[in-house]
């Protein structure tokens, strides 16, 4: 057997050996660390270039309103383009001046008007009818998109009240099933609502994960609410002052009820709650109902995932639709 003695116990251990056992460590640590900031780092450039994860539109705050789209915003997110213009409007840009000729509009809305980030811009339906309407004018048309996710008829009241009109000849506010019910909305309200970027587009990604898990966007204040008397007669007050105030500024008023696919029976004509009817007959407002040419569709075609929101061909629906309405208003009232 062979038995070291005591002096060669205390000679020193092999450095070679050493060495490559310390080697040998460093490797255990480093290349897995490598490896996981190689997966971070692409995961996140594919998220960015690809998803335009990390560069969302990005709110502002205020007190009239609520919220609104921060200006001069250009993004791409989701395959679809988004652009808001030096107002913070989902429109091309404008001078205040109206150009001699020129009809302008003002859609005020939510999110339906306003199109989601997963409609590009040039197919929501108000540039949809922009186009359109001024090729069949032959004038200029002008659209301003004043709209904000979840926003309630007091937002869209408080939004004009503050800004004014912008010398739009008419004002067109567009609601939605369930509007008449639903309070004023806090930026807190929406989903995944966001006034500085996120950190990282994984970020993000794991944020929508979460709402997309607890199926946020049914319980959206502008989504889903429940019959309130008290709301509804105050929202009909609201859309009253909105008249007087569109009269006294010289634009015309008109509504505009665009449903939730999901809540309308197969091919129904109108849907319009019987308030809002009632409301518009009393005060002289015109009220366009779009039930009809969404409602021979089936959800899943004309929506987006959420059974909500318009799918790009749900927009072109509603555009061609409130398109021959206004051509045919326009005609006989230039």
């Amino acid at each position: 057997m062979n038995v070291r003695t005591a002096s060669s116990l205390s000679e020193p251990l092999n450095p070679i050996a050493g060495g490559c056992s310390a080697r040998l460590r460093v490797r255990r640590f480093v290349y897995p660390l490598l490896g996981l900031l190689l997966l971070f780092g692409s995961t996140e450039i594919g998220l960015r270039v690809i998803l335009g994860l990390g560069h969302p539109i990005l709110y502002e705050i205020d007190p009239a309103f609520g919220y609104f789209t921060q200006p001069l915003q250009h993004t791409r997110r989701l395959f679809a383009r988004t652009a808001t213009n030096g107002l913070g409007m989902r429109s091309p840009e404008f001078a205040l001046d109206k150009p001699k000729g020129t009809l302008r509009l003002m859609f005020l809305g939510d999110s339906t008007t306003y199109g989601t980030t997963e409609v590009d811009q040039d197919d929501i339906f108000v540039e949809r009818v922009r186009k359109s309407l001024s090729t069949a004018l032959h004038r200029p048309v002008q659209d301003f998109n004043a709209a904000a996710n979840a926003w309630a008829i007091s937002n869209e009241g408080g939004f004009l009240f503050s800004r004014g009109t912008y010398r739009s000849d008419y004002v067109l506010l567009v609601l939605n099933s369930g509007d008449l019910d639903q309070p004023f909305s806090r930026f807190s309200d929406i989903s995944a609502g966001y006034t500085a970027y996120p950190r990282s587009a994984i970020g993000e990604l794991l944020t929508r994960l979460v709402v997309l898990g607890k199926q946020h966007s049914h319980n959206d204040a502008g989504t889903t609410v429940e019959y309130n008397p008290g709301i509804e007669q105050a929202n009909l007050r609201e859309l009253s002052s909105m008249a007087q105030f569109l009269k006294a500024q010289g634009s015309g008023f008109l509504l505009v009820f665009v449903p939730f696919r999901r809540e309308i029976a197969q091919g129904a004509r109108s849907s319009v709650p019987h308030a809002l009817t009632s409301w518009a007959g009393s005060e002289g407002i015109d009220l366009i109902d779009l039930t009809a040419s969404v409602s021979s569709y089936q959800t899943e075609a004309i929506t987006l995932r959420d059974r909500t929101h318009y799918n790009s061909l749900g927009n072109r629906l509603l555009a061609d639709s409130l398109e021959g309405y206004l051509a045919a208003k326009f005609h006989q009232h230039p």
